[in-house]
């Protein structure tokens, strides 16, 4: 079996790969940095949407204060689970950030 990274022979047992430290699977090596910037468009993405959740049940509750109407009540509501999925967002991104597949 071939390292995926450098190409180097590695035995299947093997864990890391010697040479360049690539952390390997049971099919090749997965890179020992995660795309950092990829995290980062992601985890920004959950908080815009986070922001967007809050800015939005903040200005529907002030207009159900002057108008009764049913579709602001339903918006307002649905706040919630918006911010909830951009929480999801933000820490998926935040995980992606991680770089697990160096040697301790």
């Amino acid at each position: 079996m071939n390292c995926q990274n450098c190409k180097s022979e590695v035995n299947e047992k093997d864990e890391f790969c010697g040479s360049c430290g690539y952390k390997l699977d049971g099919l090749g090596a997965v890179p020992a940095k995660s795309s950092r910037v990829f995290g980062i468009i992601i985890s920004g993405l959950g908080l815009a949407v986070i922001m967007f959740a809050l800015f939005n049940y903040q200005s529907t509750g002030e207009a159900l204060i002057t108008d009764n109407n049913p579709g602001i009540g339903l918006q307002h509501v649905m706040s919630f689970p918006i911010g909830i999925v951009g929480l999801v967002v933000l820490v998926a991104g935040l995980f992606s950030m991680r770089d697990s597949g160096h040697k301790p």
